[in-house]
């Protein structure tokens, strides 16, 4: 799967996260590029693509189907009040976003949402300097190209086989 498939994954997942009720419990909101003084707690966002299984039967006309990892974490400065309690309150929050309704994201179909059970506290975590309580989750789903987006990248294969585009 094309290394562009992450980015509209990326903003869709930023979408459905950024939302008030979950910057109400982390002001620094959720990000995939946290910048030098973010406000905590805050999400970071990391997706990566996993092996490619569409071998196992994608439908006919539809494309490739990769395994995304989807990892989450929670950081808060250890020397706030914030508790375990709260960062899990706000991991709790963002599984039960991505549960609420299918993930959209254009050419491509989302499908077997499967968040890990375990929920992994780091403590002795240094982020811009300043010691922070990290909590981390990993969320697994598959990503299947969809026949829209394959007719457009075929399109896009024709025009630089016709010498319209360079490399």
């Amino acid at each position: 799967m094309p290394y562009l498939s992450l980015s509209p994954l990326t903003d869709a997942l930023l979408t459905r996260l950024n939302v008030p009720s979950l910057l109400a419990l982390a002001p620094g909101g959720v990000t995939d590029d946290p910048q030098q003084g973010i406000d905590f707690p805050f999400v970071l966002l990391e997706v990566r693509e996993g092996p490619n299984i569409g071998g196992l039967g994608t439908a006919p006309g539809e494309g490739r189907t990769c395994e995304i990892d989807l990892r989450l974490h929670v950081f808060s400065r250890s020397d706030q009040t914030i508790t375990w309690a709260a960062n899990h309150a706000v991991m709790a929050l963002c599984i039960a976003l991505l549960e609420a309704a299918p993930l959209v994201v254009e050419g491509y179909l989302v499908d077997r949402f499967q968040p890990d059970a375990r929920t992994t506290p780091l403590q002795q975590v240094v982020m811009q300097g300043v010691q922070v309580k990290e909590l981390v989750r990993s969320i697994f789903f598959y990503l299947t190209e969809t026949s829209d987006l394959l007719m457009q990248q075929a399109a896009v294969y024709a025009r630089f086989v016709r010498g319209e585009l360079r490399p």
